[in-house]
């Protein structure tokens, strides 16, 4: 009896052992994809055609049903063969639209149909013969959750002869490793028990108490990586983010006072099991609906409102009368109708649930929204918090605010307004100073690379009403931390190397100063002594390098204010060097645009007044705190 001889390495065997990116797709041009996609979205499809088999988890408002009908398009274009796109009900006839925007034409169907593209239910699926199709795309895929689903087993089925797959969603929970098995399982990728088997140990009877083995705590996403993108923004791949940072989103309690009679007790017992929870919910429909209709009537604006409990629509449908209502037993053809006059703006407000229009609905013409009942899912509240919240959404509490602007055209001609008062305002011979950078543009919204001079555009808006172009003084700001932020391609190194001709230096900031002509009633003099003359040498310089750029008001409130971090104030020493040179004790300072109230704490702590105007609460709210802490440093000392 003879015995085989392998002639295989113990190294080749543990290099087996690794994950192979394997790529069963082809590759594209960046050029051949359509151009009404973003840089981000393009990069994105290509490297999904290249795998064949995908899954993009991109969040809400980041354009997945633009990416996974482009991805479609050329699979069709490739194979020559039909691909089928499975969706939630209300998001077939969006989809539709959607790809239009790409000149593609997709069909509903609810059973195998001929056309190079169709779309159809995850209800109706189990009516199409797959032979007939090469490729798919599950959007809203995170229906592929629950491991005991029926629609889950039977969409892995009857999948796992396409050569082409795409999974898309914006919330698969990165602590359910059972769905992200179950994601990897429909690609192809792996099966969810081997998945376990690989990366994952148990830790009791339950079967979703699964933890990462030693090794899996990186070779675990090191290999999801390989077969998914998981993106929050374009800043992740290195792209402009600028077009998604939202307004501020605005979490309102509303409190409603109990008719509860207590007998016995002072407080009544918290709702502390799930069956507690649903008796209370029942027991406060009236107050919660009548409290919902009061607020959805008293405006004219668009609203949605989610519910939790059949009843809870019953009645609010009879309180609000301009409402379509949206339940999981209505027919198919009223849904649509229902979902399609509000998103159209034919109805002012629509009564659903987020189990049946939390998913994939782009509702940004609304922003305002009320939950009369609510779920224990976070992942619901999320999404139907982003049918609104999502890119798209302009709307703040006020059109006063200037940020609030469609154009360039419409963002000037408000600030006219502005600049002409500020001239009304200000003394003859005094002066105005506004911080300002220029604008690197992109190829997609300007449709060349380069910079935007947005500094000029703001000097000639004042001295278009009278100003005088007095001063200005270039900040310096370091390019390697501007480049870690933007990743811009102007700045990265490797472009050295690739074509030079792309590159340049970093932006910095400006401190413009413009003059209302006049003489000036109270010259502003100073001593030797509180301006020596090296001190006259650094503030005369056109170049100051030596401004702190972390030395700024949210440095010292952030630690106690971490929801206001997004904010960019300017930095303090700018201020009062602004104020040191141009400002008497006891003037008053101006600040159109307060924020958090940078320009008044250093007003204040220098002995000056302080006016300042700014729209949003939170801001305005942190501002108050801010200035009544500079009064109370300018007091102790």
């Amino acid at each position: 009896m003879g015995m085989e001889m392998h002639a295989e390495s113990y190294e080749d065997f543990l290099n087996d052992k690794e994950f192979k990116d394997v790529s069963r797709g082809f590759v594209i041009d960046l050029e051949d994809i359509h151009k009404n996609l973003f840089d981000f979205q393009k990069v994105i499809v290509r490297w999904a055609l290249k795998r064949g088999r995908a899954a993009i988890f991109a969040d809400t408002g980041l354009g997945k049903t633009r990416m996974q009908c482009e991805w479609a398009k050329h699979v069709h274009r490739h194979t020559g063969q039909n691909v089928l796109i499975v969706a939630p009900l209300c998001v077939a006839e969006q989809t539709i639209q959607e790809a239009k925007n790409i000149d593609m034409e997709i069909v509903y169907a609810r059973e195998t149909t001929n056309a190079p593209f169709v779309i159809t239910n995850y209800e109706m699926l189990k009516a199409f013969d797959l032979s007939q199709y090469c490729g798919i795309v599950l959007d809203e895929s995170s229906i592929l959750k629950h491991s005991d689903s029926k629609t889950r087993k039977q969409i892995i089925d009857i999948t796992r002869h396409l050569p082409y797959r795409l999974s898309c969603t914006a919330t698969p929970s990165p602590n359910d490793f059972m769905e992200l098995g179950n994601q990897a399982e429909f690609i192809g990728i792996m099966s969810c028990a081997e998945m376990l088997a690989t990366f994952f140990t148990h830790d009791g009877g339950e079967t979703s108490k699964w933890r990462l083995k030693g090794h899996g705590k990186t070779k675990f996403w090191e290999w999801m990586a390989t077969w998914s993108i998981c993106i929050r923004s374009p800043e992740d791949l290195g792209y402009d983010g600028s077009q998604y940072v939202l307004p501020d989103l605005n979490l309102i309690d509303v409190e409603i006072e109990s008719k509860q009679e207590l007998s016995g007790v002072l407080f009544p017992d918290p709702a502390a099991s799930l069956s507690e929870h649903r008796k209370e919910q029942r027991r406060t429909i009236h107050e919660r609906c009548e409290k919902t209709a009061q607020i959805v009537n008293a405006s004219n604006e668009p609203f949605i409102v989610w519910c939790f409990l059949n009843d809870e629509s019953n009645l609010l449908k009879k309180l609000i009368t301009d409402a379509v209502v949206v339940t999981g037993s209505d027919p198919i053809e009223h849904k649509k109708r229902s979902i399609s006059d509000f998103t159209n703006g034919k109805a002012r407000v629509i009564i659903t649930k987020s189990a049946i229009t939390g998913f994939g609905m782009n509702w940004q013409h609304c922003h305002n929204m009320v939950f009369c009942g609510i779920s224990h899912s976070f992942e619901q509240f999320y999404q139907s918090v982003r049918r609104c919240y999502r890119f798209g959404q302009t709307n703040t509490n006020s059109s006063r605010d200037m940020g609030n602007c469609v154009s360039d055209e419409q963002f000037f001609k408000h600030f006219k307004f502005l600049v002409e008062d500020l001239f009304r305002v200000i003394k003859p011979g005094r002066l105005l100073s506004f911080h300002c950078m220029n604008l690197p543009t992109n190829k997609f919204r300007d449709g060349f690379i380069g910079i935007r001079d947005f500094r000029g555009e703001l000097i000639r808006a004042f001295t278009s009403v009278g100003f005088i172009y007095h001063s200005e003084v270039v900040i310096w700001k370091d390019p390697v931390t501007a480049m870690q932020r933007t990743k811009a391609l102007g700045l990265l190194h490797k472009q050295l190397k690739k074509d030079s001709a792309m590159c340049r230096q970093g932006i910095p900031d400006y401190l413009v100063t413009m003059r209302k002509p006049g003489e000036n009633p109270e010259p502003i003099s100073h001593t030797d002594e509180s301006f020596p003359v090296s001190l006259w040498q650094r503030y005369a310089s056109p170049v100051w390098m030596d401004i702190n750029p972390s030395n700024t008001l949210q440095f010292r409130t952030a630690r106690e204010n971490d929801d206001e971090r997004h904010i960019c104030p300017l930095q303090l020493q700018v201020i009062e060097r602004a104020l040191d040179l141009w400002t008497n004790p006891n003037d008053t300072v101006l600040s159109p645009f307060m924020g958090i109230g940078s320009e008044g704490y250093v007003a204040i702590k220098k002995g000056r007044r302080f006016i300042g105007i700014e729209l949003k609460k939170s801001y305005f709210d942190l501002a108050i705190k801010n200035l009544e802490q500079a009064t109370k440093e300018q007091t102790l000392f």
